[in-house]
C-alpha cells in the first residue's frame, strides 16, 4: 500500500484475488472507529453462481446417470429395451424406468405377501389347549391365569384360562420390514432430490431456470407420489418392526416380486443418493468444479463417440447408503474404455515428468489402436472468460484468456513418453481449452481465432457448460472416430524438418 500524493493519509494499492471468488472483508480502523467493507470478488462471467447450481446438477446427475446405468447392466442384463442406447437417455429416464419395474414388483407383493408362523402368549380357554407350552405348564404351577378355579386329569387344579404359545402368520417379518425400510429411504431420497431442484427453479438474480428444471421437478414429485402409497398399504404398513443392519433373506433375494424389489431399491437409493468431495466444494473454488464436471462429461462424450460402455467402478464407490464419487479436485483419476480394436483411457490430473518440469494437463484422452502409436488428445478447463473491450475488439467476442490456449502448445511440444513397442516420441496431436460460456453467447464463437486455429494447427477453444456441450461432443466425436492418418495429424510440420527429409529421401 503506498500513499497518494498529495494526501498522505490516504493509501492505494492493488489486491490480486487470483482465481478465487466470493465475498472478502476488509476492517479498517483504530481503537476509537472502526469501519467494514465487504467486497463481493466474481469473474467477469455474470452468471457464475447459475453455473454453480448447474456444474453441482451437473455433476451429480451425470454420476447418477453412470451408475444407474451400470447397475442396470449388471444386474438385469439385456432384458431391458428402451428403443435407444441407454448411454444416451438421461439419469432422470433411466429413473422413472426403475420406478416402474419397482411398482410392478411392490404391486405383486401386495397380492402375494410373504407370510411367516410366529408364536406368542395369548390367553385361552383351557379346553383349547391340546398340548400344554413351557408357559402354560408355568401358570398351573404358579397358579396363575384367569377365570374360575377347575380341575383336569393329569393337570391337576388350574384356572379356567391359561396363558399358552399359539403359532400364528404375520407379515410383521424381516423380508417386509427390509422393503419398507428401504422404500422409506428412496421416497425420503425423491422428496430432498425434489425440494433441491425446486430451490434451484429461481435464481438468485430473480430470472427462472431452464424448462429441463422445471419437468425434473414435476417428474421427480410423480415419482414421489407413485411410491409413497405403498408404505400405507398392507403387507408393508404392518411391517414396523426393526431388522439388523446385517439383515440377509434368501426369501428376499430369490421369491418372485421380492426379489425384483430387493434388486430395484438397491440400484434405486445407490443411484439417487450421491456424495464425496467433489459436490462439497465451496462457490469459491468454481474452478475446482468446474474441472470435474468436464472430466465426467468428456467421458460421456467419449463413451457415446465409442459406442463403450463405461464401468464405473472405476468412478465411484458403492455403498449401501449410496454412491460416492471417487473424483475429487486435484486428484488424480483415470477411466478406461475397452473396444474391440483398442481402447480410450480418459484421466484427470495426470502428470508427465519431463526433464523440462512437470506437465499436468486437466484432462487427458488417451487412444490405442491395435495400428498405430498411441496418440493423446488433451482438454484444459478454464473457468475464465476475457470480456474485456481490447479482447472483444481484437476476437470478436468474448473468450479464454490468451494463456489458457498458449499452455496447451506448451504441452504438445513438452510432452515425451517412451512406448516400449514404438520407442520415445511425441504423443499429443491435439488440444483445446475449454471455458464457460453460454449457448446463447456463444453464436459467434466460430468467427473466433482459437476455433478456427483448430483446424489450422490443431489446438484451440470451445466453449463447454452444461446447457453448452454440443461444439465438444462434436469435436471428441470427430477426433476419436477418425482414420488413423488423420488422428496422428499434429499440425502443419515443421517446414525446415520437411525439407531436409525430402532432401534425404530423395
Amino acid at each position: 500500500m503506498q500513499p497518494i500524493p498529495g494526501n498522505e493519509s490516504v493509501l492505494s494499492g492493488h489486491i490480486n484475488f487470483r482465481s478465487q471468488i466470493g465475498d472478502s472483508r476488509f476492517v479498517v480502523g483504530d481503537e476509537k472507529y472502526t469501519m467494514e467493507v465487504v467486497v463481493e470478488v466474481r469473474p467477469t462471467k455474470l452468471d457464475y453462481r447459475m453455473d454453480y447450481e448447474d456444474l453441482l446438477e451437473g455433476v451429480s446427475g451425470l454420476t447418477r446417470q453412470l451408475v444407474l446405468e451400470f447397475l442396470r447392466a449388471t444386474t438385469r442384463g439385456a432384458d431391458v429395451q428402451h428403443g435407444q442406447d441407454s448411454r444416451r437417455i438421461e439419469w432422470l429416464l433411466l429413473l422413472r424406468s426403475e420406478i416402474t419395474v419397482l411398482e410392478r414388483a411392490l404391486s405383486f407383493i401386495v397380492l402375494n405377501p410373504h407370510r411367516q408362523l410366529s408364536r406368542e402368549s395369548r390367553v385361552l380357554s383351557s379346553s383349547s389347549i391340546k398340548r400344554h407350552s413351557a408357559t402354560s405348564r408355568r401358570a398351573i404351577a404358579r397358579g396363575r391365569g384367569e377365570g374360575e378355579w377347575t380341575t383336569s386329569p393329569g393337570v391337576g387344579r388350574h384356572r379356567s384360562r391359561l396363558p399358552a404359545s399359539a403359532p400364528f402368520e404375520t407379515t410383521d417379518n424381516g423380508e417386509n420390514r427390509w422393503i419398507r425400510q428401504q422404500l422409506e429411504r428412496a421416497v425420503t431420497a425423491l422428496s430432498v432430490l425434489r425440494k433441491s431442484f425446486e430451490n434451484s427453479r429461481v435464481r438468485r438474480d430473480g430470472q427462472k431456470a431452464s424448462v429441463r428444471s422445471e419437468e425434473i421437478v414435476i417428474e421427480l414429485k410423480r415419482m414421489e407420489e407413485s411410491l409413497s402409497p405403498f408404505l400405507v398399504r398392507f403387507p408393508f404398513a404392518e411391517a414396523t418392526g426393526s431388522i439388523p443392519l446385517s439383515f440377509t433373506s434368501l426369501t428376499l433375494q430369490g421369491r418372485p416380486g421380492y426379489r425384483e424389489a430387493y434388486q430395484s431399491l438397491l440400484r434405486l437409493n445407490m443411484a439417487i443418493t450421491v456424495g464425496g468431495d467433489a459436490l462439497d466444494v465451496p462457490v469459491s473454488d468454481l474452478s475446482e468444479l468446474y474441472e470435474v464436471w468436464c472430466f465426467l462429461a468428456v467421458i460421456q462424450q467419449v463413451a457415446l463417440a465409442l459406442d463403450l460402455d463405461v464401468d464405473v467402478t472405476q468412478l465411484v464407490e458403492v455403498r449401501d447408503n449410496g454412491i460416492r464419487l471417487a473424483v475429487a479436485p486435484g486428484m488424480t483419476s483415470t477411466i478406461l474404455l475397452q473396444g474391440d480394436s483398442g481402447y480410450a483411457k480418459v484421466s484427470y490430473n495426470r502428470e508427465y515428468r519431463m526433464l523440462s518440469g512437470v506437465q499436468k494437463p486437466d484432462i487427458v484422452i488417451e487412444l490405442v489402436r491395435a495400428s498405430m502409436p498411441p496418440v493423446l488428445l488433451l482438454l484444459d478447463a478454464k473457468y475464465r472468460v476475457d470480456t474485456t473491450p481490447a479482447y472483444v475488439k481484437s476476437f470478436g467476442c468474448p473468450g479464454p484468456p490468451a494463456d489458457a490456449v498458449g499452455q496447451l502448445h506448451r504441452y504438445r511440444d513438452a510432452i515425451v513418453v517412451r512406448y516400449p513397442k514404438y520407442g520415445r516420441g511425441r504423443p499429443v496431436v491435439r488440444a483445446v481449452a475449454l471455458f464457460p460460456l453460454s449457448a446463447e453467447h456463444s453464436e459467434l464463437w466460430t468467427r473466433h481465432t482459437y476455433y478456427k486455429s483448430i483446424e489450422e494447427v490443431g489446438i484451440g477453444a470451445l466453449p463447454f457448460l452444461p446447457t453448452n456441450t454440443s461444439m465438444v461432443a462434436e469435436w471428441v466425436r470427430t477426433a476419436v472416430r477418425s482414420r488413423p492418418e488423420a488422428l496422428a495429424w499434429p499440425g502443419p510440420d515443421f517446414i525446415a524438418w520437411s525439407r531436409v527429409r525430402l532432401r534425404d529421401e530423395h
